[in-house]
């Protein structure tokens, strides 16, 4: 095990720990999506009444043109959606139907987000139900989902990007995978993956977040809340955190900081952790901290390692 100090007094360790777990790179390994069999779930099981013909017309006129990824001009879209959803009489159960009907749409432009948008303001029009979305049937995945989130979904399968962004309240329960970008901004509620997570929590300023599998990347920048990761951080954890708590109960390769390589091929390290908690249980490789954090703690297999800026050597905690 090695210490050092590298760029501006950030305290860097390497144990070398971690490697014992193949890593598949970041962007090949959460970037794949496909439609997963479902026998159970077919569109010619949703029975064409009334409520699901306006739903269905209504999600044709509704219009969503922003970029595949977009963060700060969503409200705009969002609001439109809720103005077409707001007076009508539907059930948790209809909302239900058109999530299966939503294949009839997979090849309009600005699908995903549209979907994701459209179905965010139908949940939250309704806070006080509980919804079931169906998505393993669909070939083109859904993002957005969960956008503002103040009410309770459960999701039936996979999704793609941006989901449960800003999220105030409420639960979301996703039985598959998220591919990027999970509760990002995120403010409350509570959130659970039963699979595995491209990016998870970041800013983070409050709630709960539980992933069953691996993840990528895990609260860069988080204020707040609380992250729990049953298996690996395959990326980095905690880089530039100010604030929260992450639980890592598998390997983590890169904890408390972001690792680069300069032209030349050597690496560095900056973004280290300011503040929070951050413990991992399984195998860890390396880790840092910022030489003027405060408030800032480190954990390794329930030992202290890092606290406040300092680095710990064998014996000292």
């Amino acid at each position: 095990m090695g210490t050092g100090e590298n760029m501006e007094g950030h305290l860097v360790v390497r144990t070398g720990n971690a490697s014992k777990s193949p890593v598949v790179p970041f962007a090949g390994r959460f970037g794949r999506y496909a439609p997963e069999a479902e026998k159970d779930v077919r569109k010619a099981d949703v029975r064409e009444d009334e409520v699901l013909k306006q739903l269905k017309s209504l999600f044709t006129k509704f219009e969503c043109e922003c970029p595949t990824q977009c963060y700060e001009i969503l409200e705009g879209p969002y609001n439109e959606a809720l103005k077409l959803v707001r007076g009508l009489n539907y059930s948790a159960q209809d909302v239900t139907n058109l999530s299966i009907a939503l294949a009839e749409f997979q090849d309009m432009v600005g699908f995903p987000k549209r979907a994701g948008l459209f179905l965010s303001a139908l949940v939250n029009n309704m806070p006080d139900e509980h919804f079931v979305i169906h998505t393993k049937h669909l070939a083109v995945p859904i993002s957005d989902l969960g956008y503002r989130n103040i009410g309770n979904v459960t999701v039936k399968g996979s999704l793609a990007d941006l989901i449960g962004h800003m999220m105030v309240g409420g639960t979301m329960v996703i039985e598959g995978n998220v591919r990027w970008a999970l509760a990002f901004r995120m403010k409350g509620g509570h959130m659970e993956i039963g699979g595995e997570c491209g990016q998870v929590g970041n800013e983070l300023s409050g709630g709960t977040i539980l992933v069953k599998g691996d993840a990528g990347s895990v609260g860069d920048n988080m204020e707040g809340g609380l992250i729990i990761i049953k298996g690996n951080a395959v990326y980095t954890a905690g880089r530039a955190m100010k604030g929260g708590a992450i639980l890592i109960l598998g390997n983590a390769k890169i904890v408390g900081m972001q690792e680069s390589f300069t032209g030349n091929n050597e690496r560095y390290y900056y973004g280290c952790i300011e503040g929070g908690e951050i413990h991992v249980e399984g195998d860890l490789g390396a880790f840092g901290m910022s030489g003027s954090a405060k408030d800032a703690r480190i954990y390794h297999k329930g030992k202290l390692i890092a606290e406040n800026g300092k680095i710990f050597t064998e014996g000292e905690k």
